[in-house]
């Protein structure tokens, strides 16, 4: 996790095929794998990966990478938000990881339900974009009775600060639900539902106000300058059991 002091340092990448090398890598060292022993089960391809242009700003670009494929009992699919500013793509976080394990009665599937980019400030192209993410996951656990899913919409400011590619996310919206699989057996963990829904109002100078209703996260609210939000650490992300 990335928090609000700037010091958090994101790989930025050459090109897609190296960011797409080092999502195989990973996805390798969650499952404790060396290369061989994966033999080629997960894939990259930046050329099929959804990616935007933004208009008016030649050197910006934003893309979903996502890495995928299967060994042993696991299956994996995993989304990365990059962003190309200024002669680099610069690694945004994880927005999307499902780690299927296909065992223990669990079952995990989620999707990219929206993904578009702009310029934050037309007059000032190149400097900031501002992306839109939204994503929905489910997780079901058959051995506690228990169903859990998390919907998350949200604003990522990427530009360059002090000769850095940073970027800095805003919520937009937010869905968090577990409730029993069946309602005639007690569910094996807490029952809960969260739920919030904000505008944000940027003035063009670095600031972003923050409003709405609902469990809107605390560090969010009110006006900020949007440098001194938290960096993006994954919008949905489910570690390993």
């Amino acid at each position: 996790m990335c928090s609000s002091d700037l010091e958090c340092v994101k790989p930025d990448y050459p090109d897609l095929k190296a960011a797409c090398a080092a999502m195989v890598e990973r996805v390798h060292k969650q499952l404790h794998l060396k290369p061989h022993e994966a033999d080629g089960a997960f894939t990259c391809n930046p050329d099929k990966a959804p990616r935007i242009a933004i208009k008016g700003a030649e050197e910006s670009e934003a893309v979903l990478l996502k890495v995928s494929g299967e060994h042993g009992v696991v299956e994996e699919e995993e989304y990365d938000l990059l962003a190309h500013i200024e002669g680099g793509w610069h690694w945004v976080g994880t927005m999307l990881d499902v780690e299927n394990p296909h065992k223990d009665g669990i079952y995990r599937a989620g999707k990219v339900l929206s993904f578009e980019a702009r310029e934050l400030v037309p007059e000032l192209p190149g400097e900031e974009i501002l992306l839109h993410v939204e994503l929905e996951e489910s997780d079901s656990d058959l051995d506690d009775n228990i169903v859990y899913h998390d919907e998350h919409e949200s604003y990522v400011v990427c530009g360059l600060h002090k000769g850095r590619h940073t970027c800095h996310e805003i919520p937009v919206r937010g869905l968090y639900e577990a409730e029993a699989l069946d309602v005639n057996y007690p569910a094996k963990g807490n029952v809960e539902k969260m739920t919030y829904k904000t505008t944000a109002t940027f003035d063009g100078k670095g600031k972003v106000t923050v409003a709405g209703e609902g469990d809107i996260p605390s560090d969010y609210k009110g006006t900020h300058d949007i440098m001194s939000l938290p960096e993006p650490h994954g919008f949905v992300f489910l570690h390993e059991d």
